[in-house]
């Protein structure tokens, strides 16, 4: 009975991170397309909010559980984390609606690719957590999201500086706001890669 319920946990977190990917999905369908943006925003809406469902029957299982495979405060910050970066790749998405932008810039594309590429390797990572005494590729998918990250990270630098450089102040403001969000997705990815591997290091 115990495994079972331990594996409730890892299976809910593996459930979360799917549905961070597939907002992730629809995020880079939106920049490539970029057509009907309120009905695509809305999809993505949907998609939190299944996760935000996955977040509070976890919670409401580690409330109720008298063991947990590891403290109920390390698998609670992982699913926490995850949320947040489903959070993030909404707020990127509503941006370009609430920001009325007309034509995507390259750059979005890149970024959007990359946080694909991120959360590709986080449900990897997620789904290998449970084996983390054991897992041979844990660290090696925790390594590829922080590569994915800095790559980002450069990427943001030159977009921006771009902006400044050519843009006028009405491309500034959307495309800024834009591309900070679009970042910040893939810190939030590199914080949940950052924490499983901390997890993985306690509990070993």
């Amino acid at each position: 009975m115990k495994i079972k319920k331990d594996a409730d946990y890892f299976e809910l977190l593996s459930k979360m991170i799917a549905c961070t990917h597939e907002a992730a999905r629809k995020l880079h369908e939106l920049v490539v397309v970029y057509d009907q943006v309120p009905e695509r925003c809305g999809k993505i809406h949907d998609i939190e909010h299944a996760c935000d469902d996955l977040l509070h029957i976890l919670l409401k299982k580690l409330n109720a559980a008298f063991i947990t495979p590891i403290d109920r405060e390390d698998l609670l910050a992982i699913a926490k984390g995850i949320d947040d970066i489903t959070d993030a790749i909404e707020d990127a998405a509503n941006a370009f609606d609430m920001l009325c932008v007309d034509t995507i810039r390259p750059g979005a594309v890149e970024m959007a690719e990359l946080i694909l590429q991120a959360m590709e390797a986080l449900v990897k990572a997620v789904g290998e957590f449970n084996q983390f005494k054991n897992s041979q590729k844990l660290s090696t998918y925790i390594v590829e999201v922080n590569s994915i990250e800095a790559k980002g990270d450069t990427l943001h630098r030159h977009l921006v500086k771009d902006l400044f450089h050519r843009g006028d102040p009405l491309t500034i403001l959307q495309w800024k706001e834009i591309f900070d969000i679009m970042e910040q997705v893939l810190d939030a990815g590199e914080e949940v890669a950052d924490l499983l591997e901390a997890m993985a290091m306690k509990n070993r």
